[in-house]
């Protein structure tokens, strides 16, 4: 499936004048994307929570990137984007993932220093 990023990558690179792109999973315990760039590459590191995801939904990804980095007004991400990561199947698949990725998570309410379940009074007043 990297393979899949590396040509969205490139196809939209090539519209933003960008010859020389690399694009590769990385894992991260959050959705990220950095990227690394001199005067004749740009290399790309996705988290790998993005593998599934169609060309579509990699490609605005790319696209809002790159407006991004070029300064262009557009840079919000796409409609697809969004409804691919709201998805209960995204949830589902990536779920088992990012919990095992998580060191801190507890099954309770009762931390070391503060049990959550009880109510802070100030925020009542």
């Amino acid at each position: 499936m990297s393979e899949a990023l590396t040509t969205a990558f490139q196809t939209v690179g090539k519209e933003y004048g960008h010859d020389s792109v690399s694009a590769e999973f990385m894992q991260s315990k959050e959705f990220k994307l950095k990227w690394r760039r001199s005067c004749g590459w740009i290399e790309f590191e996705v988290s790998d929570y993005l593998e599934n995801a169609d060309t579509d939904v990699m490609e605005g990804i790319a696209r809002t990137i790159f407006s991004k980095i070029s300064g262009r007004s557009s840079t919000e991400y796409p409609k697809s984007m969004e409804e691919w990561l709201t998805n209960d199947e995204f949830a589902k698949r990536n779920r088992p993932t990012y919990l095992k990725r998580s060191r801190n998570l507890t099954g309770s309410a009762n931390g070391k220093f503060r049990d959550l379940s009880v109510r802070n009074m100030l925020s009542e007043l």
